[in-house]
């Protein structure tokens, strides 16, 4: 042991001569910075170990983990061989192979053992005492057996102060990287990168002084022979030949770093790298073998092609002939057009050859086809090009990743999504065919128990009525909503926004609720400080649809006490307040108030009944008339909703007034003789009824020329002409009767209300005009300005809800009193009290009827007819419990205005009818 320490040591004066050493400057720094730089990679790559670890991904961790021991192992190994390119004596020395595969064995074994011992957020500190002391080991191993393996005709000897030096600081280096590393790994804050490049600099500081300390220790002189030869490999390093083994070393530290950290920065320092390599190197044969390793590199990872400048194939690799399914000889030579899809267009394909003829790098996708001629893959492709001096391109390098499972992914995605899509619309269909079926048989029976609710009859007989009447409404309720709600989710929904009267609307919801709220022993008042002479922009039903809603739910809410709706206008904003005194709500009740199916709490369901549906579906009603919807309120004290639309006025004058207002609740009944021009029977029907149950004489004409004879022939107090009949239309029979004299008033009947064929209807000589379906408090007006009113008849007490009674009912009633979900269908509801069961059996003969027309038109694109038909559906209806028929003829008519051809729509309203026809009641 005595003679082995003495033959390692230097104990005492060496008589031989001491060569002298040097050190260049550059390499020095270099060393510095190589192993400064792998400090900073291996902190981002136990960052990345120590995430993988958090989120449970083991077998991605140990990965990082790998690389981290191989970054900071293969540093610390690079720092030291850079070193002893930095350090010279006046004798040529070699290294050993096989002592230099155990030195860098070592220090990537000891930075493994370090790393792993931090890989958990919390880490004993007896754990990283017990790894620093493995991880010093390691890294004195690695530096003496790298010295072992310094083959030269020099005799080698350390002073041991400085040797235990090198030891001390191996130790105290390890230590504090371990401790550095945990602690930084903990840190998140904005201060973490300067704290990550301080960090990486004490570690390469700590890990260079260790080195160069070691070598401060040796000695080396003349006369002997120093190193091990191992003799493995048989093969020995020229100092010289070092650099290159180590250029290649430090391609893979630098392409850990590059993964970590993502940062071009440090392509400078591998630029220098190599250049300086390159100065003490044949350049031109390193720059072959690299070439050569970096395209075994890319070999394994990539998919890589080079086509000359025509696009014939001058190279691939493996992988190239591995996914396209062709041999390297079936493919060099040949135009890269070969593997085209056909599922890219020719203009794509140009936008390619425009974009790297142009020196410009391409990327994208691309889809090539397999040498069996049937299947496709899709690659992310980058095309390089190389130009020449001239700017002329000389080769392209296409570099791929096969992306074929994501792009399968992405269709698979895409295909559910539609038949997601497909479920929504099938779902829809199936709600609308459903609400079609259930709202006919109940429109029937709401109207002939409100028309039997007229009639006197017993006590007994009343409540049963009453019964039918209010359990009926309830079911419309939940249909309309359920309806609403389907179309509202997928997407269908759309706001119908044209101009209203705003003084009329308000006069029809006070006709809705007035009565309802003095059966319930409530006050009601609508206050308007409104006062334009022009109509309002809006969705009307809709804008009625939510305040029935409002105030049907004040209503129910309120044993006592006072409902009041106030209108008014602030900046460019219309504002509806629905106020009551009623049991109000909690905070906890307000947080969900808007939600589906929400309400108040179990009690209030089981009270006052309900789905829960209203307020949602007003929520996303006024959403999508691009206003707001606000609520006030506490328990006991009553609530306060608020409602917010643009305010926006037409150029159409308003043509009414307030004054039908204190006749609400009251029967009007007039006296005249009233002739109404109507083509289509089952409306001639509906509006005779209408009229006779005022107690007018009403006469009826088929067409225009039995109009202009009927009304020279005798005298009539009104004429409702309807603009659009056969034979004879409404403008041109209006201007025959203008011509021959007749004065009587003709009142132009139309589903057309734009504002240039009222002009139309004005300038053949209209008094006025109703919209179709015929609106009862518009209809009113009409018959106020042109007829004798005779009486005003209070409802009679067989035709009206006691308290009592109203409070009795309202345990079974739903979110909505009112429940129908616009006042046209309301108002229809109301006006068709006499409508029987031989009524709905004609509109199912109209709908038949019309059905084979339009289909027979469709086939033949006959759009005229197409839009006669439509026309006429659009006035009909609505007036049966269809809106949505109206509302596709609306557009369908709308679009023919517009000379555009709406097939779908038409095809719609086909599928529409056919079910009604297929279904009669």
């Amino acid at each position: 042991m005595e003679q082995l320490i003495k033959g390692y040591f230097l104990l005492e004066q060496n008589s031989s001569v001491l060569l002298q050493a040097n050190y260049d400057l550059i390499l020095v720094i270099l060393s510095f910075c190589v192993a400064t730089f792998a400090s900073y990679t291996t902190l981002h790559l136990v960052s990345q170990m120590r995430d993988a670890y958090a989120a449970g991904k083991t077998s991605t961790a140990r990965y990082w983990w790998l690389g981290g021991s191989l970054s900071l192992g293969g540093g610390i190994f690079a720092m030291h061989f850079i070193g002893m390119l930095a350090f010279s004596i006046p004798v040529t020395f070699r290294y050993d192979i096989g002592m230099t595969l155990f030195s860098l064995l070592s220090a990537v074994v000891a930075s493994a053992i370090g790393l792993r011992q931090i890989r958990y957020p919390t880490v004993q500190l007896i754990n990283i005492i017990s790894a620093a002391l493995l991880m010093a080991t390691g890294i004195v191993t690695m530096h003496y057996s790298g010295m072992a393996a310094l083959l030269a005709p020099a005799l080698l000897r350390y002073e041991p102060g400085l040797w235990v030096l090198s030891v001390v600081i191996a130790i105290s280096a390890s230590l504090a990287a371990l401790l550095l590393l945990r602690y930084i790994l903990t840190v998140k804050n904005r201060l973490i990168v300067p704290l990550q490049i301080g960090t990486a600099l004490l570690m390469g500081a700590a890990t260079s002084g260790m080195h160069y300390t070691g070598m401060a220790a040796a000695n080396f002189y003349s006369g002997g022979f120093c190193g091990v030869n191992t003799g493995l490999f048989d093969m020995q390093i020229e100092n010289s030949q070092m650099g290159f083994f180590l250029t290649l070393f430090m391609i893979l530290i630098l392409g850990i770093g590059l993964i970590a950290s993502k940062a071009h920065s440090l392509q400078g320092v591998n630029q220098l790298l190599e250049e300086r390599v390159a100065e003490r190197t044949n350049a031109l044969r390193l720059q072959q073998v690299e070439l050569e390793r970096l395209n075994l590199a890319m070999d394994l990872h990539s998919i890589i092609s080079v086509t000359d400048a025509t696009g014939a194939i001058t190279s691939v690799n493996d992988r190239f002939c591995e996914i396209s399914g062709y041999g390297r000889d079936e493919l060099l030579g040949q135009n890269h057009r070969i593997l085209k899809s056909g599922q890219q267009s020719t203009a794509f394909y140009n936008e390619i050859l425009e974009t790297i003829t142009a020196g410009v790098v391409w990327e994208g996708e691309l889809c090539n086809l397999k040498k069996d001629g049937i299947t496709h893959y899709w690659l992310r492709t980058t095309i390089v090009p190389f130009m020449d001096e001239q700017g002329a391109p000389l080769k392209y390098i296409s570099i791929q990743t096969d992306h074929t499972g994501i792009k399968q992914a992405s269709i698979e995605l895409v295909n559910a999504k539609e038949s997601a899509e497909a479920a929504t619309e099938a779902k829809s269909d199936f709600l609308a065919s459903m609400s079609h079926e259930l709202r006919t048989p109940l429109a029937a029976i709401i109207g002939n128990s409100e028309l039997l609710m007229e009639l006197e009859q017993t006590p007994e007989q009343l409540e049963l009525v009453q019964a039918v009447e209010v359990a009926s409404r309830s079911q419309l309720a939940l249909v309309n909503d359920i309806l609403d709600m389907s179309k509202i989710e997928s997407g269908k929904f759309s706001i119908d926004e044209s101009p209203y009267d705003l003084n009329l609307f308000l006069y029809e919801v006070r006709q809705i609720f007035a009565v309802r709220a003095q059966d319930a022993g409530l006050e009601f008042e609508i206050n308007s400080s409104i006062d334009s002479d022009y109509q309002l922009i809006g969705d009307r039903q809709r804008i009625g649809q939510v305040l029935i809603n409002l105030l049907g739910n004040a209503i129910k809410f309120t044993e006592k006490g006072q409902i009041t709706l106030n209108a008014f206008r602030s900046n460019d904003q219309l504002h509806f307040v629905v106020k009551d005194s009623g049991i109000g709500m909690s905070p906890e009740v307000l947080s969900r108030l808007f939600q589906r199916f929400e309400q108040a709490d179990s009690s209030i369901t089981s009270r006052f009944g309900g789905s829960g549906l209203g307020l949602y579906i007003s929520q996303n009603l006024v959403s999508l008339m691009r206003g707001d919807i606000q609520v006030e309120s506490e328990v006991n004290q009553g609530s306060e909703f608020h409602l917010t639309l643009p305010y926006v006025e037409s150029e159409l004058e308003n043509h009414s007034d307030h004054s039908s207002v204190s006749e609400v609740g009251k029967k009007l009944l007039f006296s005249g003789h009233v002739l109404i021009a109507e083509d289509t029977p089952v409306l001639q029907k509906m509006e005779r009824r209408m009229l006779e149950s005022m107690g007018i004489t009403v006469s009826v004409a088929n067409n225009g020329i039995e109009a202009v004879n009927a009304a020279t022939e005798q005298s009539f107090d009104l004429i409702l002409m309807d603009m659009q009949m056969p034979l004879m239309d409404g403008i041109e029979a209006t201007h025959t009767l203008k011509e021959q004299g007749v004065t009587t008033p003709i009142v132009a009947l139309t589903a057309n209300v734009m504002q240039k064929h009222r002009k139309a209807f004005h300038e053949a000589g209209c008094s006025s005009f109703l919209s179709k379906p015929l609106e009862r408090p518009a209809l009113h007006l009409i018959l106020k300005q042109y007829l004798t009113l005779t009486t005003t008849q209070p409802r009679t007490s067989s035709d009206r809800r006691k308290g009592g009674d109203r409070r009795k009912e309202s345990d079974h009633q739903v979110e909505k009193e009112a429940p129908l979900t616009d006042l046209q269908e309301i108002d229809s509801a109301l006006s068709s009290a006499a409508m029987d069961e031989s009524m709905l059996e004609m509109f199912n003969e109209f709908a038949t009827e019309h059905y084979e027309s339009l289909s027979i038109a469709l086939a033949e694109r006959d759009w005229e007819q197409i839009g006669s038909i439509s026309h006429t559906i659009k006035g009909v209806g609505g007036t049966f419990g269809f809106p949505e028929l109206s509302e596709l003829g609306a557009t369908i008519c709308d679009g023919l205005e517009e000379n555009k051809q709406p097939i779908t729509v038409a095809e719609m309203l086909l599928s529409r009818l056919k079910a009604i026809s297929s279904n009669p009641p």
